[in-house]
């Protein structure tokens, strides 16, 4: 079998342009990172603005003008609906009594209790307290000017803090799949130190981001329900490992690299004198 070609690290969608980001510079791959992880913050950004915020916006045109939450204790005086925002696939509940089951309204549900706030989805139920000794207006009054002056700041921090988790997910990660990827390179006699082991385990997560950004935008879009965005979450944590195991095989090996192929011999027999040979020289 001929040694792979050497291919530029400037394509993450291949097995040869995977591994040849594990021979190009840490700036190469840091600008890969970076540009990858904008695009998907932008896709994340983009699925919150016509998903889910348009619910909690809703919302706040819906609860009373005046309350706060005192002592771990919800004040609200007056009636309130139960539904105060509902989205694509965001909807915002209050709840009187916490043993109400709503049932499923939409897949992601935030319930405003008396005592707490209740996050339900697919993957299970999360319930967050009110902090007790705190006075927090939660009305009306100070949520809709509140939400105007500060919502772009919310929207740059969601940009922001997708990008930098995403970025340090895919180096951490890079770091960590190194070493079960070291023994492979080593079985299979390719010539790769650590610190190219894990750009090249980092690069090999790009495919798994394309893959999970498709999904969010065909969930936003409504192609798919909640269950196909689940396939292509599970899809974009394997497709690395796919990746691990192939692009490795583009790399040179370390025989090919040492020079094990040639004669060391060769260019010593040249240079060998005749005399030294004990042949008679040509006059």
């Amino acid at each position: 079998m001929s040694e792979p070609k050497s291919t530029s690290a400037w394509q993450p969608l291949t097995f040869g342009g995977v591994a040849a980001f594990g021979r190009s510079s840490f700036a190469r791959l840091l600008t890969f990172e970076a540009v990858a992880g904008c695009i998907a913050a932008v896709i994340i950004l983009w699925s919150a603005d016509k998903a889910l915020l348009p619910a909690f916006e809703e919302a706040i045109t819906k609860i009373p003008a005046e309350g706060a939450v005192r002592n771990g204790r919800l004040n609200w005086h007056v009636n309130v609906p139960e539904k105060l925002g509902t989205g694509k696939f965001a909807a915002i509940l209050y709840l009187e009594d916490a043993q109400v089951n709503t049932g499923h309204v939409a897949d992601f549900q935030m319930e405003i209790l008396r005592d707490g706030i209740r996050l339900r989805s697919l993957p299970g139920t999360m319930y967050l307290s009110y902090p007790n000794g705190w006075i927090i207006e939660f009305n009306r009054t100070f949520l809709e000017p509140w939400w105007g002056a500060w919502s772009p700041v919310v929207y740059l921090g969601i940009f922001f803090i997708s990008l930098l988790l995403l970025m340090a997910a895919w180096t951490l990660l890079g770091f960590i799949y190194a070493f079960p990827l070291r023994f492979l390179i080593f079985f299979y006699d390719r010539n790769i130190d650590f610190a190219g082991t894990c750009k090249l385990a980092t690069a090999a997560q790009f495919p798994g981001a394309i893959v999970m950004c498709t999904g969010i935008v065909l969930y936003t879009l409504q192609h798919i329900n909640i269950f196909g965005l689940l396939i292509f979450t599970a899809t974009h944590f394997c497709l690395p490992w796919i990746y691990m195991i192939v692009s490795p095989l583009f790399l040179q090996r370390v025989s090919a690299s040492i020079g094990l192929n040639t004669n060391p011999f060769a260019s010593r027999m040249k240079e060998i004198d005749p005399d030294e040979k004990g042949l008679p020289r040509e006059s």
